[in-house]
């Protein structure tokens, strides 16, 4: 292995760790929406029914707003509580992030000294990386100019 590799694996895993953790905070705040929004749906849909069947017209007609207005209502206490929810889990979240920040950290720090060892020699580590950036941004450049 190569430091850069080493790098840029650890690198690429901190983004997949960083990712999982957001994505599975998005899930939470989306399961919690779609959770809201069934219970709106099913009690309306109940009310709408129980209305049709009584042939209350002026309750039926005045349905669409009392809907709207209790699904506003509901969603508040629910957003309220959901964020109460999420707000506890928030440290979780962070320690993950700081683990894979750390995890990231070691991972860049073994890679540079596996290849150059206690970094006592800087001038190789710079000799190194000037090498990899002059093979590298011409590739870059290259694939930049095709796309």
């Amino acid at each position: 292995m190569t430091a850069p590799f080493d790098f840029y694996k650890s690198s690429l895993e901190l983004w997949a760790k960083t990712t999982k953790d957001l994505q599975t905070g998005s899930q939470q705040w989306l399961d919690e929406v779609i959770k809201t929004a069934n219970a709106d749906l099913a009690q309306t849909n109940a009310e709408l029914q129980q209305l049709v069947q009584e042939q209350n017209w002026a309750a039926l007609a005045s349905l669409p707003q009392q809907a709207a207005w209790r699904a506003y209502i509901h969603q508040v206490s629910a957003w309220q509580t959901a964020v109460q929810e999420l707000a506890q889990q928030q440290p979780d979240f962070n320690t993950g992030i700081q683990k894979a920040l750390e995890g990231w950290q070691t991972d860049s720090v073994k890679a540079v000294t596996d290849k150059f060892g206690e970094l006592n020699n800087p001038a190789a580590l710079q000799q190194y990386w000037q090498s990899f950036f002059t093979q590298a941004l011409p590739t870059a450049q290259t694939k930049k100019t095709r796309g």
